[in-house]
């Protein structure tokens, strides 16, 4: 057994870019180019017990068809170094994947699983986010109490850990500055172009969004709104708003870098990403005042903040960057320098003195 095999413990496969799944890759491409050898596994369900006789059946045909067409690839949206191991299992059990010095569990429910393996050098559970979507707030919990070393992406993760009377390791996150640039002047945008993520997930807040965005609208009708997701465009948009369905890097660029405001309208993150991205390209943030976004949204500084759900004072706060282009150039500027001592080295090497 190879003691420098490394084994990610993945919920599931993906279709589109998930944040917790980016993170995990960028972390497999650095651990593999220094020598490491690196498995991801990715299951058909994570456990089995529980499912009904048709939820068992719904298994058993999407394991054989993933299986069969390697679909569960992220190859189509993250450039995944081909040396790292890919895995499609039935569900997460040491029997069918190989062995490795050390396992990482990359959410609450591969962390019930991994609990259960015997004999292995290192368990490691990578805490990233407050995960009350899976199985309720309780369960997640209690996978915080298992006997697992802890690695966790922010601050507020961390006192989570620490409520619960154990340690874990801080590593925030970096963001990719070869995919993201600033490419077009802050102070020669349009002030009334504004882009904002588009996810399905209440959690995200993007109805909070749309409805600010129609009251900022009803005072500037030369306001325009770029939405960018992985869902289809949503029905009765009205015309006026753009909608990208998974734009390619240069889409996803030029959509950041066109905008002289970005909306980050979440209920809850383990990291924000899409508004530090945002801060890469130049965009001045309005985002809620989550735990998430704290680390890099500084209110009056890099953000302006305002309570998740209370869109009219998100409208309100859009409206003041708008009515004022200088604070609007401060913020934008700003956040572009902070941002900037985010990068993947210095989180890399965190993980791998935790590894070694």
């Amino acid at each position: 057994m190879p003691m420098k095999s490394i084994s990610f413990l993945m919920p599931s496969h993906s279709k589109f870019p998930v944040g917790g799944f980016k993170v995990v890759y960028e972390y497999a491409n650095r651990f593999i180019e220094d020598g490491y050898q690196v498995n991801i596994i990715y299951p058909a369900t994570v456990l089995p017990e529980g499912e009904s006789f048709i939820e068992k059946l719904k298994t058993i045909s999407r394991y054989i068809y993933y299986k069969l067409n390697k679909r569960y690839t992220p190859y189509h949206w993250f450039e995944l170094d081909k040396r790292v191991k890919t895995y499609w299992v039935p569900f997460i059990s040491q029997q069918y994947i190989p062995q490795s010095f050390a396992f990482v569990a990359t959410s609450g429910q591969t962390a019930e699983c991994l609990d259960k393996f015997k004999d292995v050098a290192r368990k490691i559970y990578f805490i990233q986010g407050y995960e009350v979507w899976w199985n309720g707030e309780d369960r997640f919990l209690r996978t915080l109490d298992l006997s697992l070393e802890k690695i966790v992406i922010s601050p507020h993760l961390l006192k989570i850990v620490e409520s619960r009377g154990y340690k874990a390791d801080l590593i925030l996150n970096g963001f990719d500055f070869n995919f993201f640039k600033l490419s077009s002047d802050i102070q020669n945008r349009n002030k009334y172009q504004i882009a904002m993520l588009y996810h399905l997930s209440p959690a995200k807040g993007c109805d909070d969004g749309l409805k600010a965005i129609a009251l900022v609208k009803e005072k500037f009708p030369s306001l325009k709104l770029s939405l960018f997701g992985y869902p289809d465009r949503p029905k009765n948009l009205p015309g006026w708003i753009d909608y990208f369905k998974a734009p390619d890097k240069f889409t996803h660029n030029e959509i950041y870098n066109n905008a002289s405001i970005f909306m980050g309208t979440s209920y809850s993150e383990g990291w924000g990403l899409t508004i530090g991205e945002a801060m890469i390209c130049g965009s001045a943030v309005v985002c809620t005042n989550i735990d998430g976004y704290s680390i890099m949204a500084k209110n009056e500084d890099t953000a302006l903040l305002s309570p998740p759900g209370e869109y009219q004072a998100m409208a309100a706060n859009i409206i003041r960057l708008i009515e004022h282009d200088e604070l609007r150039f401060k913020l934008a500027k700003n956040g572009n320098a902070n941002i900037k001592q985010y990068g993947w080295d210095d989180s890399y090497l965190r993980f791998k003195e935790i590894i070694a």
